[in-house]
């Protein structure tokens, strides 16, 4: 099973959201909407950059294991193939100038591993490196980041970068409901979002809303 099963990637950013804020949305989540439509992604920054340090990462990872689990949601870590392993979480992802694809799976063969990608080039380029998924960012400017990584692509730049590109790709980058229709058409595989959920009153709600063009379709798989 692999977030390709899901339509929905929840990015619990620790630094944007609170590690408290961000594990009390999943399991609102989580309540409501079938595990199967959701991987949850645990984000943070490197320590020296005033990010969470290892044991307090690896702490929280373990509350959000044992929520997803129940569940039946995978659970993947940004950036850290090691923590990902010892958390038992089910995937890693790998930012665009990351480690090789083949590099981690061959340290971490239990693992699933996505890549983030801004444009065609990098999409190409994790699928021929094998990556099981990507994300593609920014759609619209994103909700967590003052600066995107990129001009914004819209639904059409996002329809151009995906067409044929081999691979799983979830939208990234102030992603609403407003827009996810409009990127299911275009060939996108679910969606991946920190505030459109947690950023919320009812996340649960904001949850299944944005899951509405795929949750149907995939009820029975």
């Amino acid at each position: 099973m692999t977030p390709a099963r899901a339509a929905l990637l929840l990015i619990a950013d620790a630094p944007t959201v609170g590690a408290e804020a961000a594990l009390a949305a999943v399991e609102a989540v989580l309540a409501r909407v079938p595990g199967r439509h959701v991987a949850v992604v645990d984000r943070d920054r490197d320590p020296a950059r005033g990010g969470s340090s290892d044991r307090a990462r690896l702490a929280r990872l373990a509350a959000l294991r044992a929520v997803t689990a129940a569940a039946g949601t995978l659970l993947v870590v940004t950036g850290r193939a090691d923590l990902a392993q010892a958390a038992g979480a089910d995937g890693v992802q790998l930012p665009e100038r990351g480690l090789p694809v083949a590099a981690v799976r061959a340290a971490f063969p239990r693992l699933r591993v996505g890549r983030s990608c801004h444009d065609r080039a990098g999409l190409l380029a994790a699928a021929a490196a094998g990556a099981d998924w990507a994300t593609l960012a920014p759609v619209r400017a994103p909700w967590s980041k003052k600066a995107p990584s990129g001009p914004p692509l819209g639904v059409d730049g996002f329809a151009r970068a995906v067409a044929g590109a081999g691979l799983p790709v979830y939208a990234l980058g102030g992603i609403g409901p407003d827009l996810v229709a409009a990127l299911a058409d275009a060939g996108a595989s679910g969606v991946a979002t920190i505030g459109a959920v947690f950023g919320q009153a009812d996340p649960a709600g904001a949850a299944a809303a944005l899951l509405a063009p795929w949750a149907a379709p995939r009820a029975d798989t």
